[in-house]
């Protein structure tokens, strides 16, 4: 998302004693990126934790399987991908309603 600096990622294989560039993301890149898109935008501070979390609901929301999402974040565990998800309040009501639907629908039968 966010390329190192051509400039940090040799130092980073210097400092490391190798011929090898790493390109990706250092903290300060991405944080600098995400600060100077939130004060264009004139949005409140957001971290890069909170749109991990916002993705991962929204997705959650959208129907994509827990498998998808895991793969799709790097999350190795469903322990992992626990720590991003959050059960809102119009779930746990969806959850209830749902489940008395089912509760219902049995009954009926």
């Amino acid at each position: 998302m966010f390329p190192a600096d051509p400039r940090h990622a040799r130092a980073g294989a210097t400092r490391r004693g190798s011929d090898e560039v790493r390109w990706y993301r250092s903290a300060t890149t991405t944080n600098n990126a995400l600060a100077k898109v939130i004060a264009k935008a004139k949005l409140p501070r957001i971290t890069l934790h909170s749109l991990r979390r916002t993705l991962e609901n929204l997705d959650r929301r959208a129907g994509t399987e827990a498998l998808v999402r895991r793969a799709s974040r790097g999350w190795v565990t469903e322990s992992a991908q626990e720590i991003y998800s959050e059960v809102s309040h119009e779930d746990r009501v969806a959850a209830g309603q749902g489940l008395l639907r089912y509760v219902f629908a049995e009954g009926a039968r």
